[in-house]
Order: structure tokens, then C-alpha cells, then sequence
């Protein structure tokens, strides 16, 4: 049991760098005509760049319930091995939230360090 363990932590380790990899700043162009052209500009892309980061986060989500289930049913009804199945399972849900969440974050990028202070 300790081999799937291992396993599934590496596996949501993957989940965060490939959420990861799939964010991006958003960036206004130098040429832009007014600031609220900018302004709404801005809104666009950062509000396709969560969309983004939503869909990912869902198909990852059906892809780890789909684990899931396999484990589970993989236990044959040992205890032990649902339990350790719906830990990892859990443990997998966290990294799929804090990805979504790192991804969000990457679609700002306000260019101020402190804050907008």
C-alpha cells in the first residue's frame, strides 16, 4: 500500500506542475488608446485566462474521481486499503484546489509588489 501512496503523491505533484505550466500573466499592450480601453482590455483576458484555469481544473477533477474509483473498487472491500484510497484521494482534491487557486492567481498581474500601496 505504501507503493500506491508514493505513487498517488507523485501523481498530484504532476497535477501542480501541469496546472502550473498552464497559467499565464496577463499583459496589456504599450500601444493600448485609453486607459479604460485598457481597463477592459485587461478584464478580458484575465477573465478567459480564469476560464481557462476552470476548465482545467474540472477535467483534472473527473480524471482523479475516475482514479478514485478504480482504487476503491481495486480494494475488494478491504478496509484498510478504502481507507488509504480515500486519504489519497483527499490529499489529490487539496492539490487540485491549491493549483486551481495558483492559477487564478497568475491570470493578475497588477505589476505591483506591494500590494497597489
Amino acid at each position: 500500500m505504501k507503493r500506491a501512496s508514493l505513487f498517488a503523491v507523485f501523481a498530484a505533484l504532476g497535477l501542480v506542475l501541469t496546472g502550473l505550466s498552464q497559467c499565464r500573466m496577463v499583459t496589456v499592450p504599450d500601444n493600448a488608446a485609453s486607459s479604460t480601453q485598457l481597463s477592459v482590455e485587461a478584464d478580458n483576458q484575465r477573465s478567459k485566462c480564469r476560464h481557462v484555469c476552470d476548465r482545467k481544473w474540472a477535467k483534472d477533477k473527473r480524471a482523479e474521481e475516475k482514479r478514485y474509483r478504480r482504487a476503491y473498487r481495486a480494494c475488494h472491500g478491504d478496509r484498510a486499503c478504502q481507507v488509504a484510497a480515500h486519504d489519497t484521494h483527499e490529499a489529490n482534491e487539496d492539490v487540485l484546489a491549491a493549483t486551481r487557486k495558483a492559477c487564478k492567481n497568475g491570470c493578475y498581474n497588477e505589476g505591483a509588489v506591494s500590494g497597489g500601496r
